[in-house]
């Protein structure tokens, strides 16, 4: 998979006209439809959206955010799909390159989430 990007005064598209394969199998891999779905969500997780701009990596949809209450792990996976959900919440550009794995690390819990498109490491990580 390249590095995805995408404006964000692009408009949303109607996923109801896009087919299964348009919209998660196409050579994003869902990530502008995990993106779009971020961008639609703004006005209604502003919990979720607020701690995103603190620098926490909260739970979500898709694998890669962190339990406050799991206090015992140090290091986590997660998918691309939760920064292009992360990158659309904020009203930022899509902007994943899925050539190389990218780290950050909670504000909140200081877990560091390795971000990675390689599914090996996503179905091994609990």
């Amino acid at each position: 998979m390249p590095h995805i990007t995408r404006c964000i005064t692009e408009p949303i598209r109607d996923s109801r006209n896009l087919s299964f394969d348009q919209r998660l199998k196409a050579e994003d891999s869902g990530l502008i439809l995990a993106w779009e779905n971020g961008r639609r969500d703004q006005s209604i997780e502003l919990d979720l959206k607020q701690s995103f701009e603190k620098g926490a990596l909260p739970l979500a949809v898709w694998k890669g955010g962190v339990d406050p209450e799991v206090k015992s792990k140090l290091k986590k996976v997660g998918s691309f799909l939760y920064l292009a959900y992360m990158q659309g919440l904020l009203g930022k550009d899509l902007d994943v390159n899925t050539d190389r794995d990218l780290e950050l690390i909670c504000a909140l819990t200081g877990v560091k989430v390795t971000f990675t498109s390689d599914v090996s490491k996503l179905s091994k990580a609990a």
